[in-house]
């Protein structure tokens, strides 16, 4: 029987959905905005990507799954990556405003690009079950799609190519995208 969702490199996923968050555009909203100075902390960590991947197993789960995930088809899901980077993305031109004065509380960040996350193992792991495939295929997929287009790094890189600049890697990173 085959796995639901195998184990993934969180740089991988991070890459992924980091991808899918800047695709969109939307205005934010100022709801978030308080009266201080800095970024507020996260609450302390409860939970690892492996406690992700555990979650997503037990919800997708034909036998004891959750009845509302198990009816929704990889299309549904695809279309809630695009709906929740939307909000992700929202959240993140919150922060990147240059306001010295007001303080902005990461919790709201932190909350939709889990749901970023989360979608988009749901979403694999669906299309995996649908159509009939490995998951690890997809995760093979992405790691050697994205070391492949940053030959400059040095954990994989190819020893030869350097990018010091954004321009340098976005130069390489087209070139080897054709």
């Amino acid at each position: 029987m085959m796995r639901s969702v195998v184990h993934v490199s969180s740089r991988a996923l991070v890459v992924g959905a980091g991808y899918l968050v800047l695709r969109q555009l939307r205005k934010p909203s100022s709801s978030r905005l308080a009266n201080t100075r800095h970024f507020r902390q996260p609450s302390c960590s409860k939970f690892t990507l492996e406690d992700v991947v555990f979650t997503v197993e037990q919800l997708v789960s034909p036998s004891t799954g959750c009845p509302w995930i198990l009816k929704k088809n990889p299309e549904d899901y695809l279309k809630f990556v695009c709906a929740e980077s939307e909000e992700a993305l929202s959240e993140v031109v919150l922060f990147s405003k240059d306001d010295k004065e007001v303080e902005y509380d990461v919790g709201p960040l932190a909350s939709e690009l889990g749901d970023v996350l989360y979608v988009a193992l749901v979403t694999v792991t669906k299309a995996s079950t649908t159509f009939g495939f490995d998951p690890q295929e997809v995760y093979d997929s992405a790691v050697e799609k994205i070391r492949g287009r940053t030959p400059y790094m040095a954990e994989w890189g190819d020893g030869e190519s350097f990018a010091e600049t954004c321009e340098q890697a976005e130069a390489l990173w087209q070139a080897r995208k054709k």
